[in-house]
Formats: structure tokens, sequence, C-alpha cells
């Protein structure tokens, strides 16, 4: 967090003096505030200046009047102070934690990617996917419906069986009725979500490299449900006993193997080149 001062003048012979603290990255931002930030880069702008004046008077918390005084000149530049914004998104700590609708209280993942098991991964990914590609709120509604779920009894952090995860067990038949309780929440809110998904998604992609890399060129084909449906069977166990494994095993199984073939190849080109000289 940085605090800074903005000294504009106010009457005819007084200064005032408005100081705020403004987060130094995205895992800084409050819920409100990446709420907010979601939000807008999600909307429509008719420049990149509309956009930065939004953002800036929403996490500077300043009226419009306050801007006026301020100056523009003065108040663009303050920009400076929240680059990371423009320079990737590298939100990977979720600041949704809990999304209330007319079904209940959804709770979401704690953190980053560390709890979703293979199963619910894959699920998500492909709404993920799919709302790339269509923009329609009923993808994303999925997404958050695939999740966000209720909150598993009696738990609490100091329970013994307590792993970072208030949620119960993921479940695809009850993702349409999530969906639908969702689909009167704030568009926003499911954003600021959508932001942490990819964000987090984005970490992954650089550390497992390999892994997504082989997934983009067979997205043709079923995607991450057939890369499960080959490890089925092998260090994770039988097919169920796989989708319930932490993907993150699973990605960093795969990374190692790939990297592994990657080595061997490698050294069969160079024996070959030995050889042939």
């Amino acid at each position: 967090m940085t605090t800074i001062e903005i000294k504009y003048p106010f009457l005819k012979y007084f200064t005032w003096t408005h100081r705020v603290k403004l987060p130094g990255s995205w895992n800084e931002l409050s819920r409100k505030q990446l709420i907010t930030v979601a939000g807008l880069l999600h909307d429509d702008h008719n420049s990149i200046h509309h956009f930065r004046v939004k953002v800036l008077k929403a996490l500077l918390k300043l009226s419009h009047l306050q801007v006026m005084m301020i100056g523009a000149a003065y108040f663009v530049e303050l920009w400076k102070y929240i680059p990371f914004l423009e320079e990737g998104n590298e939100l990977t700590d979720n600041k949704v934690l809990t999304i209330k609708t007319p079904a209940g209280k959804l709770y979401g993942p704690v953190g980053n990617f560390e709890t979703l098991t293979a199963k619910e991964w894959t699920e998500a990914d492909e709404a993920f996917l799919d709302f790339h590609q269509t923009k329609q709120m009923a993808d994303l509604d999925r997404l958050v419906a695939i999740l966000y779920r209720p909150k598993k009894k009696g738990l609490k952090p100091d329970s013994p069986d307590f792993e970072n995860d208030y949620r119960i067990p993921f479940n695809e038949f009850q993702v349409p009725k999530r969906s639908f309780a969702l689909k009167t929440i704030h568009p926003d809110i499911k954003l600021a979500v959508l932001v942490w998904y990819q964000g987090c998604r984005m970490e992954w992609e650089a550390v497992f490299e390999r892994v997504f890399k082989g997934a983009q060129s067979e997205r043709e084909n079923f995607g991450w449900q057939e890369t499960i449906q080959k490890l089925s069977g092998e260090a994770f166990g039988d097919h169920k006993e796989t989708e319930n494994t932490s993907m993150y095993k699973l990605m960093l199984n795969m990374e190692i193997t790939l990297k592994d073939e990657e080595h061997r190849k490698e050294m069969e080109k160079a024996n070959r080149m030995k050889h042939a000289h």
C-alpha cells in the first residue's frame, strides 16, 4: 500500500489535503476495489484516458467536484501510482470469498487454485473458455456456480478436517440451480471472480507452460477431460479418484513428464548427431 496526499485549493484562501492509501498490486486490492475495477475493465470507454479517470476516482475516493478542483493535468499524473492495472493481471488472491444469493450464501475458493479438484477445474475452465468466446452472462454464471458452493456444515478454520476450503464437494448436477440463483447478482461481482480466475490461470500458464501449450493444440478434441482420462489408472488411481485429485498435482505431474520427454528426445538427437559424425 502507498499513502499519498493530494493538495488542492479550497475556496479562496484555503488548501485542502486529501490523504488516501492506494494498492500497489492486484493482490492489495480490497473486495470493493476489485469489484469496481472489474466492472470498469469490462465496460465500454471512449478512450484509455476515460478509463483511467474512472478508476482513479474510485480508488482515490474522490467526487467529480474534487477532481475538477485538483485539475485534469495533475489528476491524470496520479495514474503512475497504480501502473499494475495495465501491466498484466497478477491477481491470485480471491477477494470475493462469499456471494449472497437468493438460494443462500455461497463460498468461493480461498487464495488461488490450490484447493480446486481436477473435476472442478476442468468444468470451470470449460465455462471460462466458453465465456471468453461468447461473452454471454450465462457462461459466466456457470463459471461462478461451479466455483462457489454452500459451506460444509460445521466446518471452521480450527476444525481437524479443514483444508483451507469451506465449500461442500463439487457436484456438477447442482450447478444449474446455482447458476439460476446467480442471475440476480450484480454483474461486477461475477466479473471480479472472472478477473481472479484469469489471474490464477495466467500464473499456471507460466508455471506449467508445456501443459498449456499442449492443451491449446488439443482444444478441438476433448480438452482437459481427455487429459484426466489419460492420467487415470496411473499414479492417481481410477478415473473418479483422479477427478478428485488436486488439479495442481496433476498439472505438476504432467509438466514433469513433458519436461522429461523433452530431455529424452534431446539426448536421443544428440546421440544420433554424435554417431553420424
